[in-house]
């Protein structure tokens, strides 16, 4: 019943994301088992010798080893080679392991215990029985796989490993050993795949707990620190220099803004600015950082994860066209967040019914910043970014101010640093230079800039004057 409400909870896409979690964990452990069988049939070679002379009086070192690497050590490290990268393909490796575990198991037996079995030693089969009783209860009880795996992984054990035992036991008259073989082979599965769903539900429902939790966990923690602690991504909080758009947002005019209206109708909007500037920074794929009344710093890059190709030879070229495509895709996302940003909260002011004049600053910049954690251990914790580039985002945004107050006192202004120049090819039509060389236009701590780039977005007002005489048109 507690499963049951856990999953009413979760909609189809995190279902989804449960049932992957479980696959994962499923390959995972088979890889591991994989392991265990190749290690435990090679030292069984050495150990079991004096066992086999019992039935083979010719039996080696040798002819007892080399049998069991070959078809069951060899394989094993190969399924868990293969299995190594539990985050591809899941849904076929769980198929793969349910077909090739009992195969490998049956061609084994074809090999190391059918032709003892042939020359009239059959009662070897009653000190394998066991054995294979406990393989198949390993199988299916470590790996816990989804109910309509498990009844794939029975009927593949039946088929392909214990039907041809029977075959043999059956012809060569064994109807005793026969009995008993069947006997105990439908009791134990039977309570093995109990077992093991019992298991998997166990398991179904901890991921379906640790979804949950990441749910409720991403707003508070954004998607590179939820990610990194649930799904144990340890290299997202690493320290690292990484190539990001940096944008500074600030409301203008926010101190009369709150002097002049109610309190309550202040908190009602800036709640739904809030909401406004996180989901367009998120639907963008950016990062808000820091969130401080009415400013904001947001990073587009910085939280990505690139692999990193510098010190392979030959692909110089390559990886140079790939960090400015990234750069430029930044870029792209940045201007389109501020863009759609700027115009929704124009929608945002007519809704509340917002007189003031208050607008947008922003200040964009591209750079290098230091991604790391920082803070105290025993408090508090938090992953954040520095450097220059922020700084100079930050000086932007404040430089903002003053192409509003000379040229439109009461619309959003944008402000980009020359470096964004070669990203915004096709956006370029809509920002224009602001030169930065006299004195008092200087753009503080960065007096070497000569320009820098900006845009003046439309108001409520302008916007629709502009609808109405492109419909005229």
């Amino acid at each position: 019943m507690f499963l049951e409400n856990l999953k009413g909870q979760l909609n189809s896409e995190e279902l989804k994301q449960v049932e992957l979690k479980i696959l994962k964990g499923a390959v995972d452990r088979a890889k591991l088992l994989s392991l265990v069988f190749a290690l435990s049939f090679f030292v069984y070679g050495f150990t079991s010798l004096e066992f086999i002379k019992q039935f083979d009086s010719n039996a080696t070192l040798l002819n007892n080893v080399l049998p069991r690497f070959v078809t069951n050590t060899l394989p094993f490290l190969l399924l868990a080679y293969w299995f190594r990268n539990h985050e591809s393909r899941v849904r076929f490796k769980v198929i793969a392991w349910i077909i090739l575990l009992p195969l490998i198991f049956s061609a084994a037996a074809m090999v190391n215990v059918w032709p003892t079995m042939f020359n009239g030693k059959s009662e070897i089969f009653l000190y394998v029985h066991a054995a294979n009783a406990q393989i198949i209860a390993m199988s299916l009880l470590i790996t816990a796989a989804p109910l309509k795996y498990l009844l794939g992984q029975i009927v593949a054990i039946c088929v392909l490993f214990l039907a041809p035992i029977a075959w043999l036991l059956g012809r060569h008259n064994q109807n005793v050993l026969l009995d008993m073989f069947s006997g105990d082979m439908a009791i134990f599965i039977i309570c093995t795949a109990y077992a093991t769903n019992l298991t998997y539900r166990l398991r179904h429902k901890l991921a379906c707990m640790d979804v949950m939790m990441k749910k409720k966990a991403a707003p508070f923690l954004g998607a590179t620190l939820t990610s990194a602690i649930y799904d144990q991504k340890d290299e997202l909080l690493r320290d690292r220099m990484v190539p990001a758009v940096v944008v500074m947002i600030d409301i203008r005019s926010y101190t009369e803004f709150v002097k002049s209206n109610d309190e309550t109708l202040v908190q009602s909007f800036m709640e739904a600015y809030h909401t406004l500037v996180q989901r367009t920074v998120g639907e963008h794929k950016g990062c808000c950082h820091k969130s401080n009344g009415d400013g904001h710093m947001i990073s587009f890059g910085a939280m990505d994860l690139d692999v990193d190709l510098s010190d392979i030879p030959g692909i110089e070229g390559e990886a140079e066209a790939a960090s400015f495509n990234r750069a430029k895709t930044y870029t792209q996302r940045a201007l389109e967040s501020i863009t759609k940003l700027a115009f929704s909260f124009e929608d945002l002011k007519e809704q509340f019914d917002i007189l003031d004049s208050i607008s947008l600053g922003v200040g964009i910049a591209f750079g290098e910043v230091k991604v790391g954690v920082l803070g105290d251990d025993e408090f508090k914790k938090e992953l954040d970014i520095n450097g220059r580039c922020i700084i100079r985002a930050a000086r932007l945004e404040a430089y903002s101010k003053i192409i509003r107050n000379e040229l439109a006192p009461d619309r959003s202004v944008a402000v980009l640093g020359p470096e964004l120049e070669p990203f915004i090819d096709s956006e370029l039509r809509m920002f224009q230079h602001w030169q930065t060389t006299l004195p008092q236009k200087k753009v503080p701590n960065f007096h070497e800039l000569e320009h820098v780039l900006y845009h003046v977005f439309r108001n409520s007002s302008e916007r629709r004057k502009h609808i109405v005489k492109l419909r005229a048109s």
